[in-house]
């Protein structure tokens, strides 16, 4: 498979992954991953760290939080593989690793809960005035 293959291919399944989460399509989302696939989780579905082994594990999760997590806004990385994407307090990192057009394996992480920004770059506070200071 070329590297464009590769990368439409990622593209198609992450947009098809967006969909059925955003429709609550439990069944259509498990239905995205091979017999054995794995999701790896952290924080940002289970707001724990979990591994899921199999549609079945998958499915069970989904069940129970995707209606509280409303994920949505997933974009593609630059680099193959890599998303972002936000849910109803946050916003979070994934991979995905395709074999014969379903997901082998998923990785999902909360890098930030939304009103809780990290201050970095422009929203960083400058610090300290150094120097004599007259009050």
């Amino acid at each position: 498979m070329k590297r464009t293959d590769h990368a439409s291919a990622t593209a198609d399944w992450l947009a098809s992954f967006a969909a059925t989460l955003k429709r609550g399509d439990a069944a259509g989302t498990v239905a995205l991953f091979a017999a054995d696939g794995y999701w790896r989780d952290l924080v940002s579905f289970t707001w724990n760290i979990v591994t899921l082994e199999g549609r079945s594990a998958i499915a069970d999760m989904l069940a129970a939080r995707l209606s509280e997590v409303r994920p949505d806004s997933f974009r593609a990385g630059d680099r193959d593989g890599w998303f972002s994407f936000e849910t109803a307090l946050g916003r979070g990192t994934g991979h995905v690793r395709l074999k014969d057009g379903k997901a082998l394996t998923l990785f999902t992480a909360l890098m930030e809960l939304k009103g809780f920004e990290e201050k970095a770059g422009e929203t960083r506070e400058l610090g300290v005035e150094h120097g004599a200071i007259r009050n």
